[in-house]
C-alpha cells in the first residue's frame, strides 16, 4: 500500500513539475500533448515496477 501511495505522489509531483516547466518555458499547458504525459508516466512507472 505504501508503494502505491509513493507512486501516486511521484506521478502527481511530475505532473506539477511538467506543467510548471511548460509555463516557465512560455508554453501553454494545453500544448502538452497526451503522448508527452504518457511518455513521462511510462518513464516514471517502469523503474518503480522493475525495482
Amino acid at each position: 500500500m505504501g508503494n502505491l501511495k509513493r507512486c501516486f505522489f511521484l506521478l502527481l509531483f511530475s505532473l506539477i513539475r511538467v506543467s510548471s516547466a511548460g509555463i516557465f518555458n512560455g508554453v501553454k499547458p494545453n500544448q502538452i500533448t497526451p503522448e508527452n504525459s504518457y511518455r513521462a508516466r511510462k518513464a516514471l512507472f517502469l523503474p518503480s515496477i522493475a525495482a
